[in-house]
């Protein structure tokens, strides 16, 4: 069975990702305003290193801290972290989900591997 359109799969998008990936800040207060000329000079930070820094920062501040996982395990692990809000996914990759197991199964293949649209 083919797909209709040359859209890729969410398990090919992601293989390709990394290629294309795009770092980029949002400059949303007049603190980052004022910082922009020192934000732009940040080379790429890592992740994991980043998601660590602004959690810390929340909590010393007394804020709320929210993320993005990819998947339920890196939602669990944000928690145990202490992430007070997490969005484990987007509407799309439940749905793709879904409909690449009912498929799946309709076809009598593999189940499809899973994955997220974002990587850490």
């Amino acid at each position: 069975m083919e797909r209709f359109s040359p859209i890729p799969s969410m398990t090919e998008y992601l293989e390709d990702a990394n290629e294309s990936l795009l770092t980029m800040a949002q400059i949303e207060t007049q603190g980052a305003l004022d910082g922009v000329d020192k934000i732009a000079q940040v080379p790429g930070p890592e992740l994991q290193q980043a998601t660590d820094r602004i959690l810390a920062a929340s909590e010393k501040a007394g804020k709320k801290a929210g993320c993005f996982a990819t998947s339920p395990e890196q939602a669990r692990e944000y928690a145990e972290k202490g992430f007070d809000m997490i969005s484990v996914a987007l509407d799309v990759t439940h749905l793709e989900a879904s409909l690449a197991r009912s498929l799946s199964v309709t076809k009598g293949s593999n189940a499809p591997k899973t994955g997220g649209w974002y990587c850490a």
